[in-house]
């Protein structure tokens, strides 16, 4: 049992598959971000980067992932740049702290 490919419609096990993809994909994903370093003349700080998986991603996943790319997991919904990475339906809650922050700079202006 398998996924039919091709015309010669050869069936691919899904557990042959998956383990390809995740040896297969560690090349695809360096040379994505060398090429994006070398296009931009940005360069990546895995240091300082990191990654969030939904609650359905397999654990050996997540470690493969943090493993190739060498990243934290974010635990949480973490911020960039003061704001919330995720919001989803709490965005009164989300964007509370950022409004607060808008109205005491605006408050401070004098015209």
């Amino acid at each position: 049992m398998g996924a039919p490919i091709g015309r010669e419609r050869l069936s691919i096990n899904h557990l042959f598959f998956v383990d390809d993809c995740i040896h297969f994909g560690d090349a695809v994903v360096r040379d994505v971000v060398r090429e994006y370093e070398i296009v931009s003349g940005q360069k990546v700080n895995f240091d300082k980067s990191l990654i969030y998986f939904g609650a359905n991603v397999d654990t050996n996943v997540k470690k493969s992932i943090t493993n190739l790319l060498g990243v934290r997991v974010a635990s949480n919904l973490e911020k960039y740049l003061g704001m919330p990475m995720m919001v989803r339906q709490r965005k009164t809650w989300a964007f509370a702290n950022f409004i607060d922050r808008f109205r005491k700079q605006i408050e401070g202006w004098s015209l």
